[in-house]
C-alpha cells in the first residue's frame, strides 16, 4: 500500500466462468432473420467477426472504489480475455442480427462475497440497434444477454454494491 491511491480488489469466488463479458464474434450472413429461436448455435450461417470487435473477458477479481461502493468495470488486473477486444464488466454485444437476437452474454456472480449489486442498478443500451434481456436471479447473480446489428448494452450509472444483511 506504498502507492498514493491504493487499488481494492474483490475476490469473485464463483470463479471466471461465472463473471464475464462478451461480444459476441458471428454476424448472420441473413441480418433479417433470427434462426435456431434465439438460441445461440456456433454452426449458423454466418461470418466471424474474430479480430475486429469482438472478445470475452473472463473476471477473477474486479476492482472495486471502496469508498463508493462501486465496481470499476474497465479494469482488467485480474481477468483474461479471448479475442481481439477486452470487454467491461457487466457489458454485451454483437452484430449479429437487426432482429431482437441477442448473443452478446455477461454473467455477474458476487455468490461467496458479502456484496450484492443495488436493486437501483439497470442497463441500458449503447447503440439505437440494440436489444436485451437482463435476469436478476437475486442481488448477486446477474444474467444479461445483449445485442443488435453492432448493438450493446452496458449499466446505467455503473455497477452500484451494497453490503448485504448477515
Amino acid at each position: 500500500m506504498s502507492s498514493v491511491e491504493p487499488r481494492e480488489y474483490l475476490t469473485l469466488p464463483a470463479g471466471d466462468s461465472e463473471n464475464y463479458a462478451e461480444i459476441y464474434d458471428k454476424r448472420l450472413k441473413n441480418p433479417h432473420t433470427c434462426p435456431f429461436n434465439g438460441q445461440r448455435n456456433d454452426s449458423c450461417n454466418c461470418v466471424s467477426e474474430l479480430g475486429t470487435i469482438s472478445g470475452r473477458t473472463m473476471f477473477k477479481r474486479v476492482r472495486i472504489d471502496p469508498a463508493r461502493l462501486y465496481i470499476i468495470a474497465n479494469d482488467y488486473t485480474f481477468s483474461w480475455t479471448k479475442g481481439m477486444k477486452r470487454v467491461e464488466y457487466g457489458k454485451a454485444g454483437d452484430c449479429y442480427s437487426l432482429t431482437d437476437c441477442p448473443q452478446g452474454r455477461f454473467s455477474i456472480n458476487l455468490r461467496g462475497t458479502a456484496l450484492g449489486l443495488s436493486p437501483a442498478v439497470t442497463w441500458v443500451t449503447e447503440t439505437s440497434s440494440a436489444f436485451f434481456a437482463i435476469n436478476k436471479i437475486n442481488d448477486q447473480r446477474i444474467l444479461g444477454k445483449c445485442g443488435g446489428y453492432c448493438g450493446f448494452c452496458k449499466p446505467k450509472t455503473g455497477l452500484k454494491l451494497d453490503v448485504l444483511p448477515p
